[in-house]
């Protein structure tokens, strides 16, 4: 596989021609150089819309669930926010036990 070298490098017009498209500068280095994505395609795709997470992050304060674990809840685990934000947190020392015995189960097969 030959990688063209300037195949990496970004011109001024190409960043404006992004920009234009509502791609920001970062995310246009991101898809190019780390993602490997041919630039036509990182400067023509405008980026997904975001999701709000912060008045999920607030509801998760007051029902003492952390900021990030609502947003790992979110983001890593697909988790719809309402849930995220609302079910408690597991006891570690009864998700411990709850996975023991699912080893134990599935060993003594």
């Amino acid at each position: 596989m030959v990688v063209d070298n300037f195949s990496f490098y970004i011109t001024p017009q190409e960043y404006q021609q992004a920009q234009e498209n509502g791609v920001r500068p970062r995310l246009l280095d991101q898809r190019v150089r780390m993602l490997g994505w041919k630039k036509i395609r990182a400067i023509q795709t405008p980026p997904k819309p975001q999701k709000s997470v912060k008045q999920w992050v607030e509801v998760g304060e007051q029902n003492g669930i952390k900021s990030a674990t609502v947003r790992n809840r979110i983001n890593k685990l697909g988790w719809e926010p309402e849930r995220a934000a609302t079910e408690p947190l597991r006891d570690k020392k009864k998700a411990m036990l709850e996975a023991r015995k699912r080893r134990w189960i599935k060993c003594s097969k």
